[in-house]
């Protein structure tokens, strides 16, 4: 059954004139939206599924009084079913830098790395599975 596409038009990145993708992850170009999220609804057993992701911008002030970015990176997952009964959950989530290089390794600019709410030691090959998986998932749900 295939997923149905819902979500915003209006994206942060736009609101907050915040230049996307960030410096050093040209990967992330083909992600336009800050949110997106896909249903699957499936009649027979009367359970609606979704998955979400939602990017967030947030600013840090250096000390030079120039402002740059941290992406706050969440992909969401909920149940609901006709008993109105619902169990939602966190998929993957993770703070991602902007790259002054974009040849750098990843897990310098990654922080936070969770799954399933379960905290990840943040080596190389942490951030590029958590980064990897991330951008297959948003491309997906897009």
């Amino acid at each position: 059954m295939p997923m149905i596409k819902t979500g915003y038009n209006m994206c942060k990145f736009e609101t907050l004139g915040v230049s996307w993708p960030p410096k050093g992850w040209k990967q992330l170009k083909n992600i336009e939206h800050s949110y997106g999220q896909a249903i699957l609804k499936n009649p027979a057993s009367a359970i609606v599924t979704g998955i979400s992701y939602e990017i967030e911008p947030v600013p840090v002030y250096l000390k030079n009084n120039n402002s740059t970015y941290i992406y706050s990176v969440h992909i969401k997952g909920w149940d609901y079913n006709i008993y109105n009964e619902s169990c939602e959950y966190s998929v993957l989530s993770f703070m991602l830098r902007e790259k002054l290089d974009a040849h750098a390794p990843k897990h310098f600019y990654m922080s936070d790395i969770k799954t399933h709410l379960q905290s990840l030691r943040t080596t190389r090959r942490s951030a590029h599975r958590a980064f990897m998986s991330a951008l297959f998932m948003m491309k997906q749900i897009n």
